[in-house]
């Protein structure tokens, strides 16, 4: 799979679960870890877990190897890593703070489907 319709895929799944400001941003001239960050705003620890359990499971289901995952027990920012594509998963103050959007500003965002735009915020 091209890693633009796995980062949309990927993004789809969030918003299956209402994941909140889901963001892609095209890393791959700035860092040597990973070609894609995606970004998602959980609003609390339990739907954070279910975030990334439901990601997980779906990742399973369709054959997309994921190398692991750190901070699930914690639950305040989940890492899971994809390879090519690193998923963060945060609480929302966890986002404010840390601000990865800011951090990896020189990359690009990626367009995403319209349905993960406003996931999650009742529109």
């Amino acid at each position: 799979m091209e890693t633009l319709d796995k980062v949309r895929t990927l993004a789809g799944w969030l918003a299956e679960k209402k994941a909140k400001d889901v963001v892609a941003i095209d890393v791959s001239r700035i860092s040597n870890i990973a070609e894609v960050m995606l970004l998602a705003t959980a609003g609390s620890a339990r739907q954070a877990q279910a975030l990334a359990d439901h990601l997980m499971h779906c990742c399973g289901e369709s054959k997309t190897p994921f190398l692991g995952h750190e901070g699930y027990k914690n639950a305040q920012w989940i890492l899971i890593d994809l390879g090519d594509v690193m998923v963060h998963v945060l609480q929302e103050d966890s986002r404010r703070f840390y601000n990865l959007e800011g951090l990896w500003s020189e990359g690009p965002q990626l367009a995403l489907p319209r349905e993960t735009e406003n996931s999650g915020d009742g529109r």
